[in-house]
């Protein structure tokens, strides 16, 4: 394998990839070789690659959709033997023992595991700038971030490493990530996905593990592989989709010019399609969701490192933990019991209220992100926490609200970019409907 001919199937998607073999055209081991000498090449400018498989195993099932083809891990998904580092300082020696079933779904399938992606420590931030790896850079924005948490894999995709990578999302972890790399980022419902991780409150309430991609054929196969079952299976068409179009986001402010831009071409185009657009707020309460994300981030950055240190007695906290994590577990210590119980009871009420909205509607068009990506350093766990703190929720101010409601959300670049990079789109629909989204979402791909 020649790093020319390896450059050249960076343009097969998944399914691409899986059919060549399936044609006798390349072996999986041929394809992952392409994929290891692509990243080779390109991650030393991206640093979107943390750890490289030497040898990647062969794969499990040569049959299936997306047999053969092979994908990268975020830091966080535990893998046999693999490193299992969240890119924490804390975590450098620490190795996965086992995989959960979201891993073992793709393992199953015949996805070849090839390495691990760059991520915020801990998934904890919007940028992936972590002490322990250095910063990710966006290959479709220099000098821009690729978002967060999921910011390896956003990159690698988008740069073409691998067609899939693996993705989690909390709080728009899957979402920013794709919509600033110009890729596709699905966020399946609460419980849509096979179970990624070892139970934990939060994670188990708001977080949900998809892989991202560059074509809406591979987001559905992906889907199929990882899905957890139990949903709705009916679709909608364009044509007569009712459409509650939201610019403004909790915290009252519209998002960006540049933002609001994209967001009225997509509108124009669903509304040329025959569906019917109505500007509307983000449902629920919005103070009550932001001061819920606030207290779960403290309280989520207090439990790590009470855990870590604990862990490493003899060890300052700050060699083992970014100033971020060290600020929330610090800020943790402001709140009292309303708060937590706010940030519980806001899971039934966000329910509710969508649960509402979406008898009216059948899709919340919006925003990903209040800006296009941002410069590199401008988020980093290092800045003064006070600052960050106060720049970081107004960039998380429509992603949030699909995580604690748990509804299936996705990203669409299919609108283009700003000056600063790339753009993305937002849909999201009721509980359950991830199939309907999906389906949706290859329409407009069509179109």
């Amino acid at each position: 394998m020649q790093l020319s001919d390896a450059r050249e199937l960076a343009a097969l998607d998944a399914v691409g990839q899986a059919q060549a073999i399936r044609n006798g055209e390349f072996t999986s081991a041929e394809l992952c070789k392409a994929a290891q000498l692509r990243i080779e090449e390109g991650n030393p400018a991206l640093n979107a690659v943390t750890w490289l498989a030497e040898e990647p195993p062969a794969p499990a099932n040569e049959t299936g959709t997306l047999a053969g083809v092979p994908w990268l891990l975020k830091a966080s998904l535990e893998y046999p033997g693999w490193p299992f580092t969240s890119c924490s300082r804390s975590r450098m020696h620490a190795v996965g023992r086992k995989a959960w079933p979201f891993t073992q779904a793709c393992l199953d399938a015949g996805l070849v595991p090839i390495g691990f992606t760059g991520m915020p420590e801990f998934g904890l931030l919007t940028t992936g700038e972590p002490l322990a790896t250095g910063p990710v850079h966006n290959p479709a924005a220099p000098g821009r971030s690729a978002g967060g948490s999921s910011s390896g894999a956003a990159a690698a995709v988008a740069a073409g490493f691998a067609p899939l990578a693996h993705a989690s999302d909390a709080a728009g972890s899957i979402r920013i990530p794709a919509a600033n790399c110009g890729v596709i980022g699905l966020k399946p419902s609460r419980g849509g996905n096979l179970r990624a991780r070892a139970p934990h409150l939060i994670d188990d309430v708001l977080c949900s593990d998809m892989l991202i991609a560059r074509s809406m054929r591979d987001i559905a196969a992906s889907y199929d592989i990882v899905a957890a079952g139990g949903g709705e299976t009916a679709t909608r068409s364009l044509r007569g989709l009712r459409v509650g179009f939201a610019l403004t986001g909790l915290d009252g402010r519209q998002a960006a010019p540049a933002v609001v831009e994209k967001l009225r071409a997509a509108a124009r185009d669903l509304e040329q399609a025959g569906a019917v657009i109505e500007e509307v707020a983000i449902p629920g309460d919005h103070a009550a969701m932001i001061r819920a994300f606030k207290a779960i981030w403290m309280q989520e950055g207090g439990e790590l490192t009470d855990l870590i240190t604990a862990a490493n007695p003899s060890v300052a906290p700050d060699e083992l933990l970014e100033p971020w994590t060290l600020g929330l577990a610090k800020a943790r210590e402001t709140l009292d019991a309303g708060e937590t119980a706010n940030a519980f009871r806001q899971l039934a009420l966000s329910e509710f209220a969508s649960a509402e909205f979406f008898a009216r509607y059948d899709v919340l068009l919006s925003p990903v992100a209040q800006e296009p990506p941002i410069a590199l350093g401008r988020h980093a766990p290092d800045r003064a926490f006070a600052e960050l703190w106060e720049d970081f929720w107004p960039f998380v101010n429509f992603t949030p609200h699909a995580n604690i409601a748990g509804l299936p959300s996705i990203t669409l670049p299919f609108w283009g970019g700003a000056e600063d990079g790339p753009v993305g789109v937002m849909m999201t629909m009721k509980a359950g409907a991830d199939c309907a989204l999906i389906a949706l979402s290859r329409e407009l791909e069509g179109r």
